[in-house]
Parts: structure tokens; C-alpha cells; sequence
């Protein structure tokens, strides 16, 4: 099984990335990026900032933090020995704004922030009220699709939906995969690729899928991929060859009954 240095290392170059790009986006410092990618976190960092740290940067490298962070406190070589770049006993924690110091050691807030939040949470809780009781009323006073739906299609109960603004029912799209079955997704790799596999929210999957390798992984109800490599997958699900992922990094992409769903992208 691959370390936590050498599973951050293949995130970062399935990605295209630097150490000097990572240390760009995280702001942590390269050696600290050098001795986590080089499974010697306890060399430069204390424990407590290393799980900070590790975090931070598995999160950077679309990377599931929770495990890598466990898998590191199980380690047996975890000390809490004092790290010169941490700041050590000597010279205390790191400064506000340095690179180095880790997100758990923020400074603590000023005294006005309590009042502050008050008055903040106070005028968004009347503005949600405006939009809830705005809301409310278009509900209230807005025709029903469903009213004029067509008597067939409220009659089966099932197969259709309306269509926005119409009022009239179409037949929904059949499944690729009956909810009688589970999922069952097949991915075969051309090319070297990392990828992260979620089932139902869980990772069942964090590595490099070798060239020529073929994994299947089952699911209830939907599955989530995360790819450094698309053009090298091919995917099936059930038995059913799908539509290509593309090129370059995906993320989020989603297969579900009725097949792959890619993220909004962002405005």
C-alpha cells in the first residue's frame, strides 16, 4: 500500500503540479511540502501542526483528508518533538501571516467580534424572513403545473414529469440501471491515471490505476470520480460501455442510474 508522502506526491503530478504551484496556492512552505511528500513530517513538524498541515495539503490535491490524517496518527513515528521550522519550544508558534503556521493556529478573535456576529446574524435572519415570506406567497399564488397537467399523466402516478412552465407532463427518462440492481461500475485505465472513487460517500479508492488494470467498484446509489488522466479511462456500468470522461483533470464527475453527470461548472 502506497505511503501518505507518496499518495500526495502522484495526487500533485496526476495534476500537472509543482511543489512551487502547491506552495503558491497553500502558502505552506516547500520544505514542509518536500518532508510530507518524502514521509518525513516529524522531521520539520510537531504532530499537532503536522495534521493541520496534512490537511491542508490533501485538500489542495483534491485528496480525502480524514484518512491520510488518521493513517498518520497511527504511525509509530509520530513524536512530539519540537520542530525548528513549527516554531520548536524556543522559539514559540509560528507568526500571524507565516507560511508556516498551520490553519488550527489562528489567532484568537478580537473583543468586538461577539457583538459584531450578533448584529450580522440579526439583520440576515430578518432578510431570510423577507425572502421566506416572499417566497411563499408566489408559492401560494402561482398556478399549478401539476393542476394542468394532462389527466394521463396524473393518472399513472408514475413515468412522468411536468415541464417547467408548461404544465405539461413528459416521460421521464428510463434508467440505465434499474433501482432493483446496485451499481455496478467497471473502469479500465489505457495509460497510467490517479483517481479517487467514492461509493455512496465513502472512498473506496485513492491511487494510481496502472496501465491496462481493470477495477470494478459497486455502489447503492450513486458513484463520485475524481481523475487526473480522463482520456486514458473507459467506463461501463452494468455492463453498458458509457460516454467518455474527455481530457485533462475531472472532478466530481458522478454516475448514477442514468449515467454520468458532470458538475455545474461554476459562474
Amino acid at each position: 500500500m502506497p505511503t501518505i508522502g507518496e499518495q500526495l506526491r502522484a495526487a500533485r503530478e496526476a495534476q500537472g503540479l509543482a511543489i512551487d504551484d502547491a506552495h503558491r496556492h497553500t502558502k505552506i512552505h516547500a520544505k514542509i511540502l518536500h518532508a510530507m511528500e518524502e514521509d518525513r513530517t516529524d522531521d520539520v513538524l510537531e504532530p499537532a501542526y503536522a495534521r493541520g498541515f496534512l490537511k491542508k495539503y490533501a485538500t489542495f490535491l483534491n485528496l480525502d483528508p480524514e484518512p491520510l490524517v488518521q493513517e498518520y496518527l497511527r504511525s509509530p513515528t509520530t513524536t512530539t518533538t519540537a520542530s525548528p521550522l513549527a516554531g520548536g519550544r524556543s522559539g514559540g508558534p509560528a507568526s500571524h501571516g507565516d507560511p508556516l503556521r498551520p490553519p488550527e493556529a489562528e489567532a484568537a478573535p478580537a473583543r468586538w467580534v461577539g457583538p459584531a456576529a450578533v448584529a450580522v446574524t440579526a439583520a440576515l435572519g430578518l432578510t431570510f424572513l423577507g425572502v421566506l415570506v416572499r417566497d411563499l406567497y408566489q408559492t401560494v399564488s402561482a398556478p399549478s403545473a401539476t393542476v394542468r397537467a394532462p389527466a394521463a399523466a396524473k393518472a399513472s402516478g408514475t413515468g412522468y414529469k411536468p415541464v417547467p412552465g408548461t404544465g405539461i407532463a413528459t416521460p421521464a427518462p428510463k434508467p440505465l440501471v434499474p433501482k432493483s440492481q446496485p451499481l455496478k461500475l467497471s473502469i479500465r485505465a489505457a495509460q497510467d491515471c490517479w483517481m479517487q472513487v467514492k461509493a455512496d460517500g465513502k472512498v473506496l479508492f485513492q491511487n494510481v490505476l496502472k496501465k491496462g488494470s481493470e477495477e470494478i467498484w459497486t455502489a447503492s446509489d450513486d458513484l463520485e470520480l475524481w481523475v487526473g488522466n480522463a482520456a486514458a479511462l473507459s467506463l461501463t456500468l452494468n455492463g453498458r460501455a458509457l460516454d467518455p470522461l474527455g481530457g485533462g483533470v475531472q472532478k466530481g464527475v458522478r454516475v448514477t442510474r442514468s449515467g454520468i453527470q458532470r458538475p455545474k461548472a461554476s459562474s
